[in-house]
């Protein structure tokens, strides 16, 4: 989405077979795209990522946190394994705090810009028994206090703007 807005990209992934084919995506798009090998469970991997981003780039806009995941070996809370959940909370939680950590100073520096931090419905859908899942989600959604909902999501980009309501 942002590659087709113009934006320069960086694809920050851990599995160099996806950051590679997502990069080539972009390039074969006629976009602008960079793969950095990174692990967001690691501070100086993220650190390093977002380095060489500003080295590449020359500033930082736009932070979209977007890794996360379950693994198989989730289970209720009374039944999951402490690894998993120890597993799940660094890649969801702490690897979006490293993220931050690092990228807000550039955006500061770049006179400002957006973070994005993704999530699925499951922090919004109480029915599903998957302890990990159920804590890690409701972490970043920007929410109406009232509703406790996404209520509006926006994304400008320059002379584009898409908004959507909920």
């Amino acid at each position: 989405m942002f590659a087709l807005e113009g934006a320069s990209v960086v694809i920050a992934e851990l599995k160099p077979e996806l950051g590679r084919a997502c990069e080539a995506t972009i390039r074969d798009a006629s976009g602008d795209a960079a793969f950095v090998e990174t692990d967001v469970t690691n501070e100086e991997s993220v650190k390093s990522a977002t380095q060489q981003t500003v080295s590449r780039f020359g500033k930082l806009d736009i932070l979209y946190n977007c890794a996360g995941g379950s693994i198989v070996e989730d289970a209720p809370v009374t039944e999951v394994d402490m690894f998993v959940w120890q597993h799940t909370m660094s890649l969801d939680l702490l690897g979006t705090f490293h993220c931050c950590r690092h990228g807000i100073p550039e955006l500061t520096k770049s006179g400002g810009g957006a973070i994005v931090n993704m999530s699925s419905v499951g922090g919004s859908v109480a029915r599903l028994p998957r302890a990990c899942l159920r804590c890690r989600e409701g972490r970043d959604h920007l929410v109406d206090a009232d509703a406790g909902w996404p209520v509006r999501e926006e994304w400008d980009f320059g002379p584009t703007r898409f908004a959507r309501d909920w």
